[in-house]
């Protein structure tokens, strides 16, 4: 074997892509100068945007004061004259509070349920206030009504106002509430109260799309040419699972576009899940959620590209990417709604373990590939304390995906997070921008080779129950891991994409992807086509592999689930089957609850006619279907029993070894020119920016991490060796390998 030659893309500074955020302060208020060390500093450092955001502050973007906004235009010309492009973090939840105080009509409001028992037609119980404002620190809290519901004949009824009384009293963290009602005297009922939160308005009201446009104003009228804005976590401001987001703006949009009022239905919205009037009015819900922040979001930036009359770039993400809160919020389509940014964004959902964080480098690539984004980019908080060795993992990790880098923070406010100013890290988050952008210009328009598609079933999420929420984010974070360790590379579908999909010589075509299996976590709902086209392709023979919660109902509320069982070839089973089954192996995850790193429980089923697979303690872990290509998993966290099942049906073109190293393949379109990218193993921290159970602390130290990866490629013309080090790019033209980029401690040899 002959040395490659390492490319020189690393002395090549030009091509620049990553995005670094800080915060203004109040003293730049007055002098806005301050600013410019820190914006000099990020210059230097090579990004080429900056993100400035305005937090904390009582003088905030709607206060109308000529001083802030001309302190905009001068730190923005200052960013310009240091050449990148500046970008203003524009979200309602710091500016929200100053609007509601002259909109009281726009304050939005929660309901939360009590399911409370009747004795004597009294009933009583004790209420908490939601966490809803926990980042804006101010704000009132205002208990604002009671609704109270029976269950009559198999189905839910609002009582009207002269069926029950009640009286309320504030007990510190919440209310105590006393009442009395007609009927029942003896049972239980289910209970809404609803409270009005004066720091965050009602996105859905049309006073508040107005008042967004209003920042807009202002700040073309101080002559700040801002070249885009961001909407950071637009939906944080009601994030709470248990309880629901609204308003009255909402509720009437809800009545107009769905033809009645959720309020006469609010207890199937919490309770009654395995129902089809459950389903229906939680996909109603949901879907409008969504919608209102999709419209905010899309009538902001459609103005201010309007009033500055060119192209502008829109970042940074919808919510926390895919945990429970994302659901609460609004916020988790992330398909739809990421349509109104400018690239794939997503967020670290404040969860830096490594089956986390392969999820959101797996979504950042999946939006790119649907939604035809060139660019992908990921919020970090990918380090613990000390931090170079876990800001080193992180950048190759993210370099495995190509999805770039949104650094924060670069100022003195830092949200408490590290700020890269200390030696050596800060050195090292300059060598870390330049190795995004090298690569990232290697690769130019290629794409990920995507083998497996996961479905991206947010709406199933949704309508089940809110326990599934739990099992199904560990699920999927652990899914696309598992089979990155196999060396398969997956992307996440949204319900649209696969409904438009096209079988052809067994591979499935699916928006920019072409995909060898298929990957149904927690199907709880799907759509009627989504189930039709898993029917058609699992009956040609695609594999198909459904793990947790299994199809029981589509979104229009038909049941399939005794269909489904007959396709897999078990014996039909309810929800309430599932639970108690996986209640075997553990507590139910509380609603509340962090989701774990992993779970075990398996849904007990009984085999008809299918073939089941064993596992070493004799539990059937699997089911393939009499017929076609359907794969039951009984796990509700898969893992490495998924991932072997599924590479049996994944074939690639070139071999490789990789010991101690992850890898994946980039493609051009017609395959003539491909990118291998391999990175060395480690882990990421427990949670973000703060001391892991594998280091030593702030003052601590974390053991210096030796990488020797040992890898072995073979093309159909050609064979090729990695020694050493912690991340290497080879590019093959006609799978001959041309060049390389990697660390200084990798050698490549090639023949």
């Amino acid at each position: 074997m002959e040395r490659l030659t390492e490319t020189t893309l690393p002395r090549q500074r030009e091509h620049k892509k990553q995005v670094a955020g800080f915060f203004m302060t109040p003293d730049w208020v007055k002098n806005p100068e301050g600013a410019e060390y820190y914006i000099k500093r990020m210059a230097d450092d090579g990004y080429t945007v900056a993100d400035l955001f305005w937090r904390y502050f009582n003088r905030n973007l709607y206060c109308k004061e000529q001083e802030i906004y001309s302190s905009v235009r001068k730190i923005v010309d200052m960013v310009h004259n240091h050449g990148m492009r500046c970008i203003l973090d524009t979200d309602y939840a710091w500016w929200g509070t100053r609007f509601c105080e002259l909109h009281p009509e726009s304050w939005l409001k929660l309901y939360k349920g009590e399911r409370v028992a009747v004795h004597g037609g009294k009933f009583r119980f004790l209420g908490k206030y939601a966490p809803v404002t926990v980042l804006m620190k101010v704000g009132h809290k205002l208990f604002d009504s009671l609704d109270a519901y029976v269950e009559e004949d198999g189905a839910v009824r609002r009582l009207n106002a002269g069926e029950f009384t009640y009286q309320w009293q504030t007990t510190g963290t919440g209310f105590e509430v006393r009442g009395t009602m007609k009927q029942p005297q003896k049972g239980e009922a289910f209970l809404f109260y609803g409270v009005r939160y004066s720091a965050c308005p009602d996105v859905a009201d049309p006073q508040y799309l107005e008042a967004q446009k209003e920042i807009i104003d202002d700040l073309a009228a101080a002559g700040a040419e801002l070249d885009g804005f961001g909407w950071d976590e637009p939906g944080k401001a009601a994030n709470n699972p248990l309880y629901l987001k609204s308003g009255n703006a909402f509720r009437e949009l809800f009545i107009r576009e769905k033809g009645y009022d959720y309020l006469d239905k609010l207890p199937y919205l919490s309770y009654f899940d395995d129902t089809p009037e459950a389903v229906k009015v939680r996909v109603d819900y949901y879907e409008l959620q969504n919608a209102v922040n999709k419209k905010a979001q899309q009538e902001f930036n459609d103005y201010a590209e309007k009033v500055a009359g060119r192209k502008l770039f829109f970042g940074t993400h919808q919510t926390w990417s895919g945990i429970i809160a994302d659901t609460a919020a609004g916020t988790s389509d992330y398909f739809n709604n990421g349509t109104v940014l400018s690239a794939a964004w997503t967020d670290g959902s404040w969860e830096c373990d490594l089956h986390m964080f392969t999820f959101h480098m797996t979504l950042a690539d999946s939006l790119r590939n649907e939604l035809g984004f060139r660019d992908a980019y990921y919020n970090d908080w990918g380090s613990s304390v000390p931090a170079v060795e876990e800001m080193k993992f992180a950048t190759r990790f993210k370099m495995l995906f190509n999805v770039n880098w949104f650094s924060s923070w670069h100022s003195d406010s830092t949200d408490n997070i590290i700020n890269y100013r200390m030696e050596p890290l800060h050195t090292r988050t300059v060598e870390a921008v330049r190795d995004f952008d090298m690569f990232d210009k290697m690769l130019s328009d290629m794409k990920r080779v995507v083998e497996v598609g996961i479905l991206y079933n947010w709406k199933a999420v949704c309508t089940g129950p809110k326990w599934l929420a739990r099992y199904h984010y560990t699920g999927i974070g652990n899914t696309p891991l598992s089979l990155l360790d196999r060396g398969i590379s997956a992307n996440f579908l949204s319900p649209e994409a696969l409904e438009s999909a096209v079988l052809k010589d067994g591979i499935l075509e699916c928006r920019n992807r072409k995909l060898q299996a298929l990957i149904m976590p927690n199907c709880f709902t799907l759509t009627d086509r989504c189930w039709e086209v898993i029917k058609e392709i699992s009956a040609a023979g695609f594999p198909v592999y459904f793990y947790g919660v299994t199809p029981m109902m589509t979104e229009s509320g038909r049941d399939i689930s005794r269909e489904f069982a007959e396709l897999a070839g078990v014996e039909p089973y309810t929800l309430s089957d599932m639970k108690a089954s996986y209640s075997e192996f553990g507590a139910i995850p509380d609603p509340g609850a962090w989701e774990e790193e992993l779970y075990d429980a398996l849904n007990i089923v009984n085999v008809t006619n299918g073939t089941p697979v064993y596992d070493s303690d004799d539990r059937i872990y699997a089911v393939k279907a009499p017929a076609g290509g359907l794969v039951l998993m009984t796990g509700i966290d898969p893992r490495e029993d998924l991932a072997y099942m599924v590479a049996r049906n994944v074939s690639k073109p070139e071999e490789v070894f990789a010991e101690r190293a992850y890898h994946t393949w980039f493609s051009n379109k017609d395959g003539s020119e491909k990118v291998l990218m391999i990175c060395a193993h480690s882990r990421m921290a427990d949670t973000f920016a703060s001391s892991a159970r594998f280091t030593g602390g702030v003052m601590g130290r974390t053991r210096k991490k030796y990488h020797e990866m040992r890898c072995y490629i073979r093309t159909d013309k050609s064979s090729v060796k990695v020694d050493g080090g912690a991340w290497c790019a080879i590019r093959f033209r006609n799978g001959i390998p041309v060049e390389y980029i990697a660390d200084d401690k990798t050698s490549v040899m090639a023949e």
